[in-house]
């Protein structure tokens, strides 16, 4: 079955790979510099790792999922078609990238036709500033952070640590929290190597939970 969705995943990126990602965040980027950075990494992590990495999470039927930064919503999509969330939810900034993510979705409908689509957990993207979005009822948020830069990360701990509710939980790649509000979840205190798409290199990620 995960091979089944993984090609429906597929058609619904086709032509968007991390490289394509990486460029529209970078030409946006030199219009438009909406967010202090350390440059774009566009990385995405492998279909099989994001799914073990959410199933770290132990998500139960009738969670909320949210993807900070959400790009080109993969996350948000694979976690859609492989999960049991009550809803899927991404927030961007860049509008480009926005865009192509909400054009993945519509050629994932229309690939599985309207009435297998509504069997998927609504998938909601917002075009706008991750610091501003609502994750009171989040369950499961995700951050790909490799690119924030302390001060990005400084106000996103901050604002997580103010509105998440206690027993949720967070994954974050590539950044660590500092705040004692929240406590390594999982074994290995909540540390995990995730395989990368494209790449040999796998990446750091950090599991916790709201205390």
């Amino acid at each position: 079955m995960l091979d089944v969705l993984n090609g429906l995943y597929k058609h619904a990126y086709q032509g968007l790979d991390r490289d394509v990602g990486l460029e529209i965040a970078e030409e946006s980027h030199k219009k438009l510099a909406r967010t202090p950075g350390i440059g774009y990494f566009y990385g995405e992590l492998s279909w099989l790792g994001s799914f073990e990495l959410i199933g770290l999470a132990k998500p139960k039927d009738g969670d909320v999922f949210v993807d900070m930064g959400s790009g080109l919503g993969k996350m948000v999509l694979s976690t859609a078609m492989t999960r049991r969330f009550k809803e899927c939810r991404g927030v961007e900034i860049i509008p480009e990238l926005h865009q192509k993510a909400s054009d993945a979705v519509t050629r994932l409908r229309d690939a599985v036709g309207d009435d297998a689509f509504r069997l998927l957990p609504p998938i909601k993207l917002e075009c706008g500033d991750m610091l501003a979005a609502d994750v009171f009822d989040a369950d499961i948020i995700y951050c790909f952070a490799t690119c924030f830069s302390p001060e990005i990360m400084g106000a996103l701990e901050a604002k997580l640590g103010a509105e998440m509710k206690p027993g949720a939980r967070l994954i974050c790649v590539s950044k660590q929290m500092e705040s004692n509000q929240f406590e390594p979840w999982g074994t290995n205190d909540g540390y995990v190597s995730v395989e990368q798409a494209h790449s040999n290199w796998n990446l750091d990620c950090y599991l916790y939970r709201k205390k």
